[in-house]
């Protein structure tokens, strides 16, 4: 983590995103939150999906896409640039609030 950690938590707060040194939270335009964290924090991903704070999760560390619901919470893993593991390879995902739709981009 950077270790200027408290002057980014600083302005994170003032941008209206709640900034930890294991996971983060942003409002979306309509309201809901994203919350990220990276899956080796297993706490702070637990924290974030059960909470009820947020409609949606974005987590790693398995290096595999994945989309599952867990409640009313969407845990998406976009994959991995690097040591990508499963059939995709390298891959992004790309999520559309609006429609509540992801879509894992394979990248070359």
């Amino acid at each position: 983590m950077d270790r200027h950690a408290g002057d980014l938590a600083d302005v994170a707060k003032q941008c209206g995103v709640v900034f930890g040194l294991e996971s983060v939270e942003v409002e979306l335009a309509d309201g809901r939150r994203l919350g990220v964290a990276h899956g080796h924090h297993e706490a702070a991903l637990r924290e974030l999906i059960e909470s009820g704070r947020c409609a949606y999760v974005c987590t790693g560390h398995t290096h595999r896409p994945a989309d599952r619901r867990v409640g009313e919470v969407r845990v998406i893993n976009p994959g991995a640039l690097r040591h990508a593991r499963g059939r995709q390879g390298r891959t992004v995902a790309v999520l559309d609030t609006a429609a509540d739709a992801v879509e894992f981009v394979a990248l070359r």
